[in-house]
């Protein structure tokens, strides 16, 4: 997508201009925690990153799932830019455009490599318990792999949607950086 489309998108969808880093994505957001969407090309580039994985390291996607040493290997990006409402699953219809940023991406990915495992983690802040944070994180993770799925054509083998609810924090508060998707390829790690 160029920077033009882009840009447009981003003004659509009142977004504020984003810097991406190299390392590790780091958007910029407006005061009530608005971030923009990192276009499909930056998203493939994170994904495609290249790892050497050693054979005693491939377990069964159950392990690879919740196993954080090996999660955090993985090629990933955080997608802060989602906005679900509060205690709600449901991919809003507003949405849809920076769902099918993610969509583009893993479809070029799976184009050009073929058979491929994408790991999409919910996580969520630390308001409300955490049993209704866990549960709401997963039931994210799982709407947003059956929009890939159903509305974009991406193949249902290739997502798996987990639940950290607040878990895994970035920040320690209630912030919306904890409000996130993280996409990983797990591919490499998967007996």
């Amino acid at each position: 997508m160029t920077a033009q489309v882009f840009t447009r998108r981003a003004l659509l969808l009142a977004a504020p201009v984003a810097a991406f880093a190299s390392t590790h994505p780091v958007w910029a957001a407006d005061p009530g925690g608005h971030v923009a969407m990192p276009p499909a090309e930056d998203i493939q580039r994170r994904l495609e990153r290249e790892i050497t994985v050693e054979t005693r390291l491939r377990k069964p996607l159950e392990v690879v799932r919740f196993d954080p040493r090996l999660r955090r290997r993985a090629p990933s990006i955080d997608i802060y830019a989602i906005r679900f409402p509060s205690g709600q699953a449901a991919v809003p219809l507003s949405e849809m455009p920076k769902v099918e940023e993610i969509a583009t991406a893993l479809e070029r990915i799976l184009l050009k490599r073929g058979y491929e495992v994408f790991l999409l983690e919910g996580h969520t802040d630390s308001a409300g318990s955490r049993r209704a944070n866990a549960q709401l994180s997963y039931l994210r993770a799982y709407n947003l792999a059956t929009t890939l799925v159903r509305t974009f054509g991406i193949s249902r083998r290739a997502v798996e949607p987990v639940g950290f609810g607040e878990d895994e924090p970035l920040a320690h508060t209630p912030d919306w950086k904890n409000r996130r998707v993280t996409i990983r390829r797990i591919t490499d790690f998967v007996a």
